[in-house]
């Protein structure tokens, strides 16, 4: 079996979702989960959720079946540290359109393990 297509990963692609509202459940939030090898078995990917949108967003680095499912927020762990020699980083100077017009809006994306 040949290996998915990978994406760059300095630069990856942001794969953004609508939602519906409505069809949450109270207290739950919309995360993006990517189908593992066409089985039954979802990986959790996470997402920034846009409420006033109704969108999740997320850095993928291969293509592949995404969907959207709701799952309880998770809470933060309080003796999670992070090891800054862990982070990699390319700084780049940007311009959200492209060009040196500023803009009123950009995302920028950012995946923990």
């Amino acid at each position: 079996m040949a290996d998915p297509l990978r994406l760059n990963k300095i630069k990856p692609a942001t794969l953004t979702i609508i939602y519906d509202e409505a069809s949450l459940t109270r207290g739950k939030q919309p995360t993006i989960f990517r189908q593992l090898d066409n089985s039954q078995q979802w990986q959790l990917i996470g997402g920034m959720v846009n409420t006033s949108r109704q969108t999740v967003s997320t850095a993928i680095h291969q293509l592949g079946r995404y969907g959207v499912m709701e799952m309880a927020p998770v809470e933060a762990d309080n003796s999670a540290q992070l090891l800054k020699e862990s982070l990699t980083y390319q700084p780049r100077v940007f311009s959200p359109t492209g060009r040196r017009v500023p803009n009123t809006e950009t995302t920028i994306s950012f995946q923990l393990d």
